[in-house]
């Protein structure tokens, strides 16, 4: 299998863990809190996946600003998640989501520095 790069790797497992988390919500019947954590959290990595194909240096900027948006609103929703349920452990997914929003900026500035 091929290997990719360390974002799209940890965008992938964090996509994973958000999924597995939302699945404990349903059990609570907490859907729409549910739904919205898996489409904001699951974009992230989408779109940096999508920039890998990115028709140009500005188009791969564009579509990493996207994840960084989407990485903000899943905060939001990890927030929300941990004050209504604070039983559901979030940890791994808090320490995941703040390594690829570093690793976000950092790529999105050198990128832009590059234009």
């Amino acid at each position: 299998m091929k290997s990719y790069n360390p974002l799209q790797e940890k965008s992938l497992d964090f996509a994973v863990l958000v999924v597995n988390a939302s699945m404990l919500l349903k059990e609570r019947r907490a859907y729409e809190l549910s739904s919205q954590f898996v489409k904001s959290g699951t974009s992230i990595g989408a779109n940096i996946w999508e920039a890998q194909g990115a028709e140009s240096r500005r188009d791969f900027v564009h579509k990493l600003k996207i994840s960084s948006k989407e990485s903000f609103e899943t905060v939001f929703w990890i927030k929300v998640i941990q004050r209504v349920y604070p039983d559901i452990q979030l940890d791994e997914l808090v320490g995941l989501l703040d390594e690829i929003q570093r690793i976000l900026s950092a790529a999105i500035k050198t990128s832009k520095n590059r234009m």
